[in-house]
């Protein structure tokens, strides 16, 4: 890492992902790297809170100076933009999703975040014999097993998710508008005013 640093003529960044899984000994190196190259901007990413972060502190301090939380996939409100622009990018212009494909996507759990749909959109785009991906050129799920929506988010969370659409929140949830409209009165809530 020494000698690829050493090269470093004007700015650059330099990606660090997972930085919880840095041992000591690295970590050390590298705020010390970090250190002696000002010309160098570190951009870590983390699963894990910032706080949570066992990392020496002059590392620490030299990575965390602004922090940007990132919701999981499954609740991002632009998940149907993200699915098109990914789709444009791995496929050819003229492809795209089948209104059930499209709500079978959105309505997935999405463990693997943005690394597992974009295999999910490969493995799609390599399995449609036509020019619209439909339902059965989607793969299983990778939890297919997966235990009810319920009691992996709760309603409230998905409901900010998508923004307090029943429509939405019913693809999601996998159930129709009218069992999510009677949820939420079961559960008392209400949209924000």
């Amino acid at each position: 890492m020494r000698e690829a640093c050493a090269d470093i003529s004007g700015p650059t960044t330099l990606l660090l992902r997972r930085i919880e899984d840095l041992d000591a000994g690295t970590a050390a190196a590298l705020a010390a790297i970090l250190d002696s190259h000002e010309l160098l901007r570190p951009l870590s990413t983390t699963c894990a809170l910032p706080s949570d972060q066992s990392l020496p502190r002059p590392l620490f301090h030299r990575l965390a100076g602004a922090t940007l939380s990132l919701p999981p996939l499954r609740q991002r409100q632009d998940l149907g933009t993200l699915l098109d622009r990914l789709l444009r990018r791995r496929a050819p212009d003229d492809m795209r999703l089948s209104p059930s494909a499209r709500a079978a996507l959105l309505g997935r759990h999405w463990p693997g975040n943005l690394r597992e749909l974009e295999q999910v959109l490969d493995v799609a785009v390599a399995l449609c014999e036509g020019r619209v991906i439909d339902q059965p050129d989607l793969p299983q799920p990778v939890d297919a097993a997966r235990r009810d929506s319920e009691a992996d988010e709760p309603l409230e969370q998905v409901m900010e998710a998508c923004g307090w659409n029943m429509s939405c929140a019913a693809r999601r949830l996998g159930v129709n508008r009218s069992t999510v409209l009677r949820r939420l009165r079961r559960a008392g809530l209400q949209p924000p005013a």
